[in-house]
């Protein structure tokens, strides 16, 4: 799906509007501490953390006290729960797409202005990751969400929106082009200081001044 007029590509014809929500999102990585700083929505396997998770509790058992076995224990625990959670979504989501039940949304396509401003509102203000960049004819694209799209794994099906520098195809205030009016994502985490101090130089989906 793509929205607005990417100059590295056709855009495809779009039938219906589109309402997309993150079913998961975001790590945020934070180096260990006592306050155990825990990340949004952790990748890996569930099996992985729980390996890493009795070394931890060894070492938690002779030094109680130490603050980063305690955070990382915590961590681990936390993204456990996490990651438990989003295996059973991956596959009842798996299941119902197979069976033809549900459609499963991936990727959105989006021209923005400025590349790099944008990449600096999704990372630095929602907390979004890199997922890959490419530059190829010209065309700088930028891929960005909250981890792995794939629904083979347990840390998957997560949505990412991919960027596409367009400069110029900012449309004016109550004015586009694109048949996509309106689109609304859940987040994971939202800090509103992030996003003021970036919003007046980010991407097309919001408001120059930051309504």
């Amino acid at each position: 799906m793509r929205v607005g007029l990417p100059p590295c590509g056709r855009r495809d014809a779009l039938v219906r509007a589109v309402s997309v929500v993150f079913a998961a999102a975001g790590a945020l990585l934070a180096p260990p501490s006592a306050l155990a700083a825990y990340t949004v929505v952790p990748t890996g396997t569930v099996a992985g953390k729980q390996e890493r998770l009795a070394e931890v509790q060894k070492l938690f058992a002779t030094n109680p006290d130490d603050p980063y076995v305690f955070g990382e224990k915590a961590q681990l625990e936390n993204d456990i729960r996490a990651l438990e959670t989003n295996r059973a979504f991956v596959r009842a989501l798996r299941r119902d797409v197979a069976d033809g039940r549900r459609l499963a949304a991936a990727t959105l396509t989006i021209g923005v202005p400025d590349l790099d401003a944008a990449e600096a509102f999704w990372t630095k203000g929602m907390g979004a990751l890199i997922l890959r960049s490419t530059a190829a004819g010209g065309c700088r694209r930028t891929l960005v969400g909250f981890g792995p799209q794939s629904l083979e794994t347990e840390d998957g099906a997560k949505f990412a929106l991919e960027l596409v520098e367009t400069p110029g195809s900012e449309p004016a205030a109550g004015q586009s082009d694109s048949i996509v009016q309106y689109i609304q994502l859940a987040m994971p985490v939202f800090r509103l200081s992030q996003v003021r101090a970036r919003v007046h130089r980010c991407s097309s989906l919001v408001c120059s001044d930051g309504r």
